[in-house]
C-alpha cells in the first residue's frame, strides 16, 4: 500500500524545513526520555509531573504534525520549548547548564522558518534571549528549588551541552544543506537554460535555413514561368493575351509575398547594422525600383530633403522599409486627380524623421488602428498579403525607432519615420 507522503506538496526547501521541525520534536522527546532515565538511575529529587508536561507537549506536536498543521506545530513547538526550558531552569541551579538549550530554541527557530520568514524567526530568537536574560537577572522561581550534588551538576551540564549542540549543529547543517541545494538547483537551471537557448538557437537557425531554401526552391519556378509568359505575351498568340496576363500577375504576387516572408524572417533573426546611409539616394534607387510597377508612370515623385543628409543606421530594414511604404503609394493612388508621392526629412535633436506622403485614396478612420497588424487589409481593393505595414513596424521596432500615421479617406496618407541618426550606447 503506497503512503502518501505529507510534505510532498511543497517545495523543496520547504519540506526540508518541515522535517526540521519534526526532528526537533523527535529530538525533544529523546531528551524527556534521557531525562527520565537519569531520574530513575541516580534516585534524583524531579517530580514526575514535569516530565508528565514535556511528553503532554510533545504529543500535542506530533499530533498537529500528523494532521499538517504544520505552521501551528512550529509555533506551539517553539513556545513551549521557550517556555518549558524556562518553568525547569527557574527552578534548579544555572551549574547544570539547561540555559543553554535557548540557544538551540534560537537556532531551531531561524532553521524552522528560514530567511523569507526571518522576522518570525528573529521573534522566537528574541524570545529565548529575553527569557535567558529574565533567568539569569531575577531570582525567580515557578517550581520548587531543586537541589543537585556537585557531581550531578556536571553530568547535567555535560548531558544539556552536547544535547544543546547537537540540535544547534543538526540546524546549522540543515541551512547549508538547503543552501547547496539551492546552489546546485540554480546551478542546474543555468545549465538546461542555456542547452534550451542552444537548442533554439539551432532551431532558429535551421528555421532560417529552411526559408531561405524554400524561397528559393519557390523563386526558381516562378521566375521560369514568368519568363514563359513573356515569350507567349510577345508572340502572336493575342488569343491567350489575356490569361496571360493574369498568369503574369498571380506569379508578380506570389513573387513580392515571398520576398515579404524572407523581410520578416531577416527582421526576425538578423542583428541590426549601423552602416552610415545617404537617404535621398537611398530614396531615390528604392524609387526606381519600382518603376515597373503598375500605374508608377502615373504618380509624380518629389524628392524634397538635403542630398548630404546621412544618418547611421540599417540599409537592409531602412530599404525594405521605404519600398514597402513607396510601393503602397503607388498602389492606391487616386488616378482621377494628379497624383503625387512626396518624400522630405529632417534631423531633429539626434533623430532623423522620414516623412512619405501621397494624396492618394486614404485610409478610413475605423483601420487606423489596425495598419499595421499582421495580415490585415484595410481596403477590399487591397491584392496584397497584409504583411507589408506588419514588417514595416517589425523593421521599425528593431531599428530602435517609431512610425506615424495620419490618413484621411479620399485626401491621401502620410507617414512619418522617426529613427535614431546615431550609434546606441551600452
Amino acid at each position: 500500500m503506497h503512503l502518501h507522503d505529507p510534505t510532498a506538496d511543497f517545495i523543496p526547501s520547504v519540506q526540508k524545513r518541515i522535517y526540521l521541525g519534526r526532528n526537533l520534536i523527535f529530538l525533544e522527546f529523546c531528551v524527556v526520555l534521557i531525562f527520565m532515565a537519569l531520574h530513575f538511575i541516580l534516585s534524583l529529587n524531579v517530580s514526575l509531573y514535569i516530565y508528565a508536561g514535556f511528553l503532554s507537549i510533545t504529543l500535542i506536536q506530533f499530533t498537529l504534525y500528523h494532521f499538517r498543521y504544520y505552521a501551528a506545530t512550529s509555533f506551539f513547538s517553539l513556545i513551549s520549548f521557550n517556555l518549558a526550558i524556562f518553568v525547569v531552569a527557574s527552578s534548579e541551579s544555572h551549574n547544570t547548564g539547561l540555559y543553554l538549550h535557548f540557544v538551540s530554541a534560537g537556532t531551531a527557530a531561524l532553521a524552522v522558518f528560514g530567511y523569507q520568514k526571518w522576522i518570525k524567526g528573529l521573534f522566537f530568537t528574541g524570545l529565548s534571549l529575553g527569557l535567558f536574560l529574565v533567568l539569569h537577572l531575577t531570582d525567580i522561581s515557578i517550581l520548587p528549588y531543586r537541589v543537585f550534588t556537585p557531581t550531578q551538576e556536571r553530568l547535567f551540564l555535560v548531558i544539556n551541552a552536547c544535547t544543546m549542540a547537537f540540535a544547534s549543529v543538526s540546524c546549522i547543517l540543515l541551512l547549508l544543506k538547503i543552501n547547496s541545494n539551492s546552489e546546485k538547483s540554480l546551478l542546474q537551471n543555468q545549465l538546461i537554460i542555456k542547452q534550451q537557448y542552444n537548442e533554439l538557437k539551432k532551431t532558429n537557425s535551421e528555421l532560417d535555413r529552411f526559408v531561405y531554401s524554400a524561397s528559393h526552391d519557390l523563386r526558381a519556378p516562378l521566375s521560369s514561368i514568368s519568363g514563359l509568359v513573356q515569350l507567349v505575351l510577345n508572340s502572336n498568340m493575342d488569343s491567350h493575351e489575356a490569361y496571360m496576363h493574369m498568369i503574369q500577375n498571380r506569379v508578380e504576387a506570389m513573387d513580392k509575398f515571398i520576398g515579404e516572408i524572407i523581410d520578416y524572417s531577416r527582421n526576425a533573426r538578423v542583428e541590426v547594422e549601423h552602416k552610415p546611409i545617404q537617404l535621398k539616394s537611398l530614396v531615390c534607387e528604392v524609387w526606381e525600383t519600382l518603376n515597373y510597377f503598375q500605374g508608377s508612370d502615373q504618380v509624380q515623385f518629389v524628392v524634397d530633403m538635403d542630398h548630404e543628409l546621412t544618418l547611421i543606421s540599417d540599409p537592409y530594414r531602412l530599404k525594405v522599409i521605404l519600398n514597402n511604404l513607396l510601393a503602397n503609394s503607388i498602389k492606391y493612388a487616386d488616378h482621377k486627380k494628379d497624383s503625387f508621392v512626396k518624400v522630405t526629412s529632417q534631423r531633429i535633436n539626434g533623430v532623423v524623421d522620414i516623412c512619405i506622403e501621397d494624396n492618394g485614396i486614404g485610409i478610413h478612420p475605423e483601420h487606423h488602428s489596425r495598419v499595421f497588424d499582421m495580415f490585415y487589409r484595410a481596403t477590399e481593393s487591397s491584392k496584397g498579403s497584409g504583411l507589408g505595414l506588419f514588417i514595416v513596424l517589425e523593421a521599425i521596432n528593431k531599428m530602435n525607432g517609431s512610425i506615424r500615421m495620419n490618413s484621411e479617406l479620399g485626401k491621401g496618407t502620410a507617414f512619418t519615420i522617426s529613427l535614431p541618426s546615431a550609434v546606441p550606447t551600452n
